[in-house]
């Protein structure tokens, strides 16, 4: 993965997308698995997670940089445990889940940000998966984010 650049305190839009189209179909265990796997990314890391959301073919993070050496690590660590939590349900041995390279563009402005957290909760609405995402069976920070819960 070739390094990138984050200044500190910068807020970025990262998203990745599975290989393949190997689809990550929204289920209580994988619900579970990849919210603990962020739980362990966030403690572990210095990356401010603020919002997010897992669909069945990518996934999408807003983050502010803590410390500008941990965002690549985080990335990494959450794709690399999801990868084997998938391979481990469906029985795969040492199989890829995700592409290598992530998109993780700098947001310049609060318009932007605010237009890029909109996208980010009405993804499974455009994507016909539900009615609102008040109804988005998937992992995602919508109830938080609605409820001002800063902490999971």
């Amino acid at each position: 993965m070739a390094r990138k650049y984050f200044p500190h305190n910068s807020v970025i839009f990262c998203t990745s997308r599975v290989e393949q189209d190997l689809p990550l179909v929204c289920s209580h265990n994988l619900n579970f698995i990849v919210n603990g796997i962020l739980a362990k990314a966030t403690s572990t890391y210095n990356v401010e997670v603020c919002h997010y959301i897992f669909m069945g073919n990518h996934f999408h993070f807003i983050l502010r940089v803590i410390n500008p050496e941990d965002v690549q690590a985080f990335i990494r660590y959450v794709k690399t445990e999801i990868a084997h939590a998938v391979n481990r349900l469906l029985g795969r041995r040492k199989r890829t889940v995700w592409v290598d390279r992530y998109d993780s563009p700098i947001v310049l402005d609060s318009d932007k940000l605010m237009d890029l957290v909109v996208y980010l909760y009405l993804n499974p609405v455009k994507a016909n998966l539900v009615e609102s995402i008040e109804h988005y069976p998937g992992v995602c920070s919508w109830k938080m984010f609605k409820n001002n819960v800063y902490k999971k």
